[in-house]
């Protein structure tokens, strides 16, 4: 147990000499943490002055990076912390140990507020982020003199050498040998995704095996070459004592993440058995990993990264059991044999035959149990890649097949130039370009078998109680064979089928209409499900939304398909991510307002549709489309204007059981005051024209609307000040209920058969009564009480 403890010690060592300061942990005699700044608010008034380090950097969607900041100055005061800032666009080369100064608005950490979304608070805390801010380009940062540490120095080394080598192959091998994946392109990272290589770019237990394994055979190695030493000392303690060390350091080197954590403290158990002269007991270090990262990291078992990383190695290790003891079994059963064999021809030597037999049947077994791994592992993570990335590889076992012993080679390359690089820097550099060959490699890997027909699936958020049945069948395959066994298996698929004919119900139920109405920031986005099973998808949000928070929201839904895109007009907050849905779900058609077209974004919409041969739908409520699905156009007139005009957005009522929802997009005074003196526009529920902005939400257009809850999407402390207090006022003097996206996050509109009318939202939950089967109820007194 001291010896545990000790090598415990070691991780937190490495925690508080190399990490602390990186993690921003506010030390006894620190400076104050930057999150102080934001006191009891969720943003800062005004912009502020930052000057830090980045420790840390991970790619974003797009064009744009987020940097992890140690702070060291605000507003010219010394401060300590993390912060998280975000690039939207940038042409530089980032890398830990840049110091940067900006000036920008600080805001807590937050989610966007959808129902089923990742507590992104949660998760920035667990590494000591708690606030943010955001530049749009490196012109609007300050490159200052970097102060690298040894670690620093020796991560921009190796960068260096892999930039002088160049090429995706290069991009490969610095993510593998030093976790820094920024300058893996989007093509090259869809093709990994897609040959269900993404794995391999985490830094995993492997990676400390080999180091393991290369210390161990060093010290053997010169301890071998004196005798003295070898009579003197415990030639395996000090290999133990030496690996030790080295996965301290390793571990300092790569980063932070979960799957880091969990082969150091597994690796530095499996050490700590070696110096006692035991062998390592797999499951026994996993288990004691996972309590360790439980408890320093609460709420980390939630995370897609340890899911994967422990269901992964607990698979591992119950399949080597499993063949070891069908291994033993085996050999128990030949034993007679061969004695019998040995007792009847003594010193005969096999023939050719027999020798190029048993080679054979070696590397069929050698070949087998590499599938069957792959195959296991597949199997048991499969369920849940589906529930956090809602996508699945179907060539993944062939892929991680052929990708596996290149993987191994790139890494002993990868570290062998680490290494050397600063000791023999010729030597390390041909290591370098070796491994990156290697890489390159694997990208050729998983650019063919992501080119595979049915190579990748997009799948329907499977849920938890999904998700724990089908990889706890796999998992039980494992284990000895009994009768509690097959009694488990039964239960959980019953436990399995019920959850797909749940979800398929709620699919394609005919009994209700349901609206989600997505909190997206600054811009709009919602998704109406009617009754049967048809699906609109009403304005996407801006650049990036569509795959953060619209796609997630469908295929949580177990929607595949969108029957209608619409952008109510084409501006980037309600359009912007429109290409995105296209690009991920199987769309019937795409409206867009009738009239000229003549913006970019409107030129890049025309394009894909035509490359993915969708129809596209100039739509006025002049000639609109006939539909069966209660949808009613009420606005724009044909030709009226130009189709990114805030006063020519669709207008769009959507009707069920005596029930109507209206979708306004950003129309203004004029457009409401023509919409309301030519037809009924009553509604239970409203989605507020243009964010709540002062020059909408007439009074006569309150009055002809009647609304119970009005809807208003919008941004946290957006720069247009919007909901304007006037219109709120205006509201409120209706006795209408308001749910806001920046305060309440998403909201949940139902309509059920009998005209009953209900919303939940993300923040305030529910559901709360919007009107009644027989009557309509006002809602305020009762959205007060909730």
């Amino acid at each position: 147990m001291r010896l545990v403890v000790a090598a415990l010690l070691l991780l937190g060592c490495q925690e508080l000499f190399w990490r602390a300061p990186a993690r921003g942990w506010h030390l006894p005699g620190a400076p104050p943490p930057v999150e102080a700044l934001l006191g009891d608010e969720s943003s800062t008034g005004g912009a502020i002055a930052i000057t830090g380090r980045v420790v840390d950097l991970a790619p974003t969607f797009g064009d744009g990076v987020k940097l992890t900041l140690a702070v060291e100055t605000a507003d010219d005061a010394a401060a300590s912390g993390l912060l998280g800032v975000s690039l939207h666009e940038t042409s530089r080369r980032w890398r830990t140990g840049d110091r940067i100064a900006l000036r920008s608005r600080l805001r807590r950490i937050r989610g966007f507020g959808n129902f089923g979304e990742p507590d992104w608070a949660a998760y920035n805390a667990r590494r000591g982020i708690f606030a943010s801010a955001a530049a749009w380009s490196d012109g609007d940062v300050t490159v200052l003199d970097p102060r690298d540490g040894v670690v620093d120095r020796l991560r921009r080394l190796f960068s260096d050498a892999c930039d002088r080598v160049g090429g995706q192959g290069a991009e490969i091998l610095e993510a593998l040998v030093i976790g820094d994946r920024t300058g893996i392109d989007a093509t090259t990272s869809i093709a990994i995704r897609d040959a269900g290589l993404a794995h391999f770019l985490a830094i995993s237990g492997s990676h400390m095996a080999l180091i393991v394994a290369i210390v161990v055979a060093v010290v053997r190695g010169t301890a071998g070459l004196s005798l003295t030493l070898l009579e003197r000392f415990d030639v395996m303690k000090g290999a133990a004592l030496a690996a030790a060390l080295a996965i301290v350091g390793y571990g300092a080197i790569c980063g932070g993440d979960v799957s880091v954590y969990r082969s150091e403290l597994m690796a530095l158990a499996a050490m700590a058995a070696l110096w006692r002269g035991r062998p390592a007991n797999g499951l026994r270090a996993l288990a004691g990993s996972a309590i360790v990262l439980a408890l320093a990291m609460p709420g980390v078992a939630e995370e897609a990264g340890f899911q994967l990383s422990y269901v992964a190695v607990v698979a591992l290790v119950l399949d080597a059991r499993q063949r070891r003891v069908a291994r033993d079994a085996r050999i128990g059963e030949l034993r007679p044999v061969r004695a019998a064999s040995a007792g009847g021809v003594s010193g005969a030597q096999p023939g050719a035959a027999t020798r190029a037999k048993t080679v054979a049947t070696t590397a069929r077994r050698l070949c087998g149990g590499a599938l069957r791994l792959t195959l296991v592992c597949w199997a048991v993570t499969t369920p849940i890649v589906a529930h956090h990335f809602e996508r699945i590889s179907l060539v993944a076992p062939v892929a991680n097949l052929l990708a596996a012993p290149l993987v191994s080679a790139v890494v002993v390359s990868g570290l062998g130039g680490l290494l050397l690089l600063p000791v023999l820097p010729g030597a390390g550099v041909l290591l370098v370009r070796a491994g990156a060959f290697l890489s390159s490699l694997i990208v050729g890997v998983a650019t063919f078998c992501a080119s595979l027909p049915y190579a990748s699936l997009t799948t329907p958020t499977p849920g938890p109680s999904l998700t724990v049945a089908l990889t706890g069948l796999v998992l039980l395959g494992l284990l000895p064979s009994g009768a509690w066994r097959r009694r488990s298996q039964l239960m959980l698929a019953a436990t399995a089928l019920a959850c797909i004919a749940v979800g398929a119900r709620d699919r394609w139920r005919g009994d209700r209409l349901d609206a989600w109405f997505a909190s997206v920031g600054q811009g709009d986005a919602a998704v109406v499900r009617m009754p049967g099973g048809k699906v609109w998808v009403v304005d996407e949000g801006s650049p990036g939304r569509g795959r953060m928070v619209v796609a997630p929201l469908l295929r949580q839904q177990w929607i595949g398909r969108v029957d209608v895109l619409v952008a109510s007009h084409v501006q980037s907050d309600h359009a912007g991510a429109l290409t995105e849905i296209l690009d991920e779900f199987d769309v019937g058609e795409i409206w867009i307002p009738d009239g000229p077209c003549q913006t970019p974004a409107a030129a890049a919409i025309e394009r894909d549709a035509a490359r993915r041969r969708v129809p596209l739908r100039r739509v006025s409520r002049d000639d609109a489309p006939p539909h069966e699905d209660g949808v009613e156009v009420l606005w724009p007139p044909r030709g009226a204007a130009a189709c990114n005009d805030n006063d020519h957005s669709q207008v769009l009522a959507f009707s069920f059981a005596g029930r109507r929802l209206l979708f306004t997009g950003d129309i203004e005074a004029p457009a409401e005051i023509a919409i309301a003196a030519s037809r009924s526009i009553g509604a239970e529920v409203l989605k507020v024209p243009h964010h709540g902005s002062r020059t909408s939400s007439t009074e006569s257009f309150l009055s002809a609307v009647a609304p119970q809850l009005a809807v208003i999407s919008l941004g946290i402390d957006n720069q247009f000040h919007f909901p304007a207090p006037a219109v709120e006022d205006r509201y409120a003097a209706h006795d209408t209920a308001v749910a806001r996206t920046d305060r309440d996050g998403a909201v949940h509109v139902t309509v059920a058969r009998d005209g009953s009318v209900s919303f939940e939202t993300f923040d305030r939950g529910g559901p709360v009564p919007v009107a009644g089967p027989s009557s309509v109820g006002r809602l305020a007194p009762a959205i007060a009480a909730h």
